[in-house]
């Protein structure tokens, strides 16, 4: 038992070492302050107290123990961006708080042709694999988005007991010429039988970069605003 503790501890000791590491190397070669780099050549830099946990760069994995020898910086592309910033002032947060509203946003580079995008990652969600049953499809007058529901079966074998286990999700979404603008997935809380957490797509391919945001279900009403003000957020930050 004694031995168990000691390989747990040391596990856990050597992986706090490692995201040490990370988070102090992911500010080298970087304006003191700022995190820097390119997504499709286009140089992006935002305030350091934005970012969090760390800045990915290009190259190897963060499991992997070389991770801390990407290269970083303006000239370095980035693999991802995330930040985490207060709603609705948009101001970098860190804080857990009833009183805070807080926006996750993850920019990443956007591979390939833009048109279809989005269109092609809806039938993905809504449409292939077996498992899932998509409900009836709706217009959404007061958001007006598109809107559609997705359960997923799932049979698990506990012991000799088969038990079912039911996922659901909720899609939003808006077309224009019949191409997807942006998608919002909803998480389903069974227990409080309500919406939980949801996360928007959108593209901002003038700068080459799709992103990903998550935000309270409470606030999708508002998530129309969030999209514009994260994009102009990032397009503000890019270094010409």
């Amino acid at each position: 038992m004694k031995f168990e503790m000691i390989i747990n501890y040391l596990i856990k000791f050597t992986v706090n070492c490692l995201v040490l590491m990370i988070s102090i190397n992911s500010f080298t070669d970087n304006r003191p302050g700022f995190v820097c780099g390119q997504f499709n050549k286009n140089i992006i830099e935002v305030p350091g107290e934005y970012v969090f946990p760390f800045a990915e760069y290009e190259g190897y994995s963060y499991f992997d123990p070389r991770f801390i020898e990407n290269k970083k910086g303006c000239e370095a592309n980035f693999r991802v961006l995330p930040m985490r910033m207060s709603w609705s002032d948009l101001k970098p947060s860190n804080e857990v708080s009833n009183d805070v509203k807080i926006i996750e946003v993850y920019a990443e580079p956007l591979k390939g042709n833009p048109e279809k995008y989005l269109s092609y990652r809806k039938h993905v969600y809504l449409d292939m694999g077996y498992l899932k049953r998509k409900g009836e499809l709706y217009y959404d007058e007061e958001l007006d988005l598109y809107f559609t529901e997705v359960t997923v079966t799932i049979r698990r074998s506990i012991g000799h007991k088969d038990d079912m286990y039911f996922n659901k999700k909720g899609y939003y979404w808006k077309e224009i010429n019949n191409e997807v603008i942006f998608l919002i997935e909803c998480e389903w809380l069974p227990i409080d039988e309500k919406y939980h957490k949801c996360f928007q797509y959108f593209l901002i391919p003038e700068i080459g970069t799709k992103v990903k945001f998550y935000f309270d279900a409470k606030e999708l009403s508002n998530s129309n605003i969030m999209r514009e003000k994260i994009r102009i957020f990032l397009l503000d930050h890019v270094k010409n």
